[in-house]
Order: C-alpha cells, then structure tokens, then sequence
C-alpha cells in the first residue's frame, strides 16, 4: 500500500506566513513613506508659491493673494482683483486642503494683515503651516501621524 499524504507541513506554512508577513510590512512601509512625501511636496510647493505672491506685491507695487478653495481643494495665485489671471493648483490626489483661512492677501511692502493656519492632510499624516502676520513668512511644522 502506498503511503500518500495530503496536505502541507507545519513549517511549509510557517515559511510562507513568514514571506507574506514580510511582504505585506514592506508595502505598508513603502506606502506610508510615499504618503509622506507626497505631503511634504504639496507642502513645499504651497510655501513657493505664496512667497513668489509675496514678491510680486512688492516688484509690481500692488496686492497679491492667495485664494484657498477647500471645496475644490485648491488654491489660486494672482494680482487682487484680477482673478482672470490667477494661476489656479489642484492638490494631488489623496491630500486634502483641511483647514485655512480663504485669502491670503500680500500688500505691495510684501506683509500681510492677518496670520493664519494652513493644514494638509493624507489619510495617515497632517502637516500645519503658519503664516505670520507682518513679514508674511510660512513656517512648515514637521508631519504628525494622525492615526
């Protein structure tokens, strides 16, 4: 009679768990890594733009603003009143305009009136960025994980 077994080891099962788990906690790593980099870009572009609107007040000698639109979770770059020549930005898919005050204005000396509070968030990170009032200079905060 033919000795036939069915079926895997207890070790056969114990290795291949061991691979799986290994994969699976390198793609959870890689994701969160991309996430926070992809915060972190969307961040600093953000700060580029508002000093390139706060430069422009004072080379043109007039206002400048940033316009934050979180319902279409974007922002607008341009002269103050004339919005046919903003520059419209869409954040990247998965990083969400959370919270902000809705206009950023710079006057032609390059201050602004009023500080505020920007914040960006992924589905794991929140990074915040103040804008101080007078100088107008934006201070990015380092990432928090939010769960």
């Amino acid at each position: 009679m033919k000795n036939c077994q069915n079926g895997f080891t207890l070790i056969e099962l114990v290795v291949v768990l061991g691979i799986l788990a290994t994969l699976s906690g390198t793609i959870l790593f890689t994701a969160n890594g991309l996430q926070r980099r992809s915060l972190e870009n969307a961040m600093f572009t953000l700060q580029a733009d508002l000093r390139h609107a706060q430069r422009m007040a004072v080379i043109e000698g007039r206002y400048w603003q940033v316009l934050l639109n979180t319902a279409e979770n974007s922002y607008s770059v341009g002269p103050a009143n004339d919005g046919d020549s903003h520059v419209i930005v869409y954040f990247p898919n998965g990083i969400e305009l959370a919270s902000g005050n809705s206009n950023i204005r710079y006057l032609p000396r390059g201050t602004v009136s009023g500080s505020t509070t920007l914040r960006l968030k992924t589905a794991n990170f929140t990074q915040r960025m103040t804008i101080n009032v007078g100088p107008g200079r934006a201070m990015i905060y380092p990432i928090e994980r939010t769960n």
